[in-house]
């Protein structure tokens, strides 16, 4: 599997112990705390805007009543913040926790990835904008309701520039009931790593495989079915790991054939097999696509994440999804 660094969870444990909790440690406690006050502010602050709006609605009317609440609002959310915003010893709130954030995670991201994985760098919030991915036409954009980025990773694969950014996509799902009609919820359709990674001679294939939920266990759509010059029905790709238990779908089969050859196909099956990997790929514009679930990587804002061993296993899934595209060999 791939692995630049040549550290051992030992050698990290200690590295980790030694250079990172004691410096780290108070302040990743402190951003916990003000996090958990976070919450319980906005709990309060909808809490009250909801019970004021019900009252003035029912006393008032309607009209001058939501009229009349939307100055109480402002009132409600300027009293609150005050009184939540109260600032730690080392002047921390509620306003400056998102920059406080930042600074934390990048400063031991910086120390920690020399180590780990060498060429790499970290950006808070960087990589593949909302946007950007809702632009990759790989999500069905009329259901998606929300796309949120986080950090990102960028480095060097062979020679070939790769870029990884944490992303979970929200998408509204409309339900039948046993009277015959309808109710719409929002579910999360993925959560993890999404790399992009430019490749050699792909002018003009648009290819998308979508894990099937048989294989996974999630019964859920990922991709949009419907993509730039993509045909209605799926394609064979000639390995049936893949014709049973992927959508594939491309603009031009004959394309597909060209740049994945069956000894290719064998690979991405047997690794997947072993590393049992919930995974899916997709390749446009001249570059290769991956979507790796992997819930919560690169986040140790927790009592629980914030150790040696957390923060191991998250570069463990890291060296998985760079190993798997290693294994496109494209």
């Amino acid at each position: 599997m791939f692995q630049l660094a040549t550290i051992d969870r030992e050698t990290f444990s200690a590295f980790f112990h030694h250079d990172i909790q004691p410096k780290y440690q108070e302040a990743v406690n402190e951003i916990i705390g003000m996090k958990r006050k976070q919450i319980v502010f906005t709990i309060v602050l909808a809490v009250a805007v909801i019970s004021a709006f019900m009252i003035l609605v029912t006393f008032l009317g309607a009209i001058i009543g939501i009229i009349a609440g939307i100055g109480v609002t402002v009132v409600i959310y300027y009293f609150l913040t005050k009184l939540f915003d109260g600032q730690t010893y080392t002047g921390l709130t509620l306003s400056t926790l998102e920059e406080r954030v930042e600074t934390v995670k990048t400063d031991v991201y910086t120390i920690i990835l020399p180590q780990i994985l060498p060429g790499f760098t970290y950006e808070y919030k960087g990589g593949l904008s909302p946007e950007d991915i809702e632009k990759l036409g790989i999500f069905d954009t009329l259901s998606i309701e929300k796309v949120y980025t986080d950090d990102s990773l960028t480095g060097d694969l062979n020679g070939r520039p790769i870029r990884l950014t944490e992303a979970t996509v929200e998408q509204t799902q409309s339900k039948s009931d046993v009277d015959g009609g309808s109710s719409q919820k929002t579910v999360t359709i993925f959560r993890g790593l999404i790399a992009e990674m430019p490749i050699r001679d792909a002018d003009g294939l648009y290819f998308h495989a979508s894990q099937k939920s048989l294989l996974s266990g999630k019964n859920r759509e990922l991709f949009s079915k419907r993509v730039k010059h993509e045909q209605t029905d799926p394609i064979d790709v000639g390995h049936w790991f893949f014709n049973d238990f992927y959508d594939v779908r491309a603009n031009d089969p004959r394309l597909v054939h060209l740049h994945l050859q069956p000894r290719q196909w064998e690979n991405l099956y047997q690794f997947i097999e072993v590393h049992k990997l919930y995974v899916h790929f997709s390749i446009s514009n001249d570059t290769l696509y991956v979507f790796y679930e992997c819930p919560n990587i690169l986040e140790f804002f927790s009592k629980r994440t914030f150790m040696a061993d957390r923060i191991w296993e998250d570069f463990q899934e890291i060296f998985k999804l760079l190993s798997f595209i290693e294994t496109f060999d494209i």
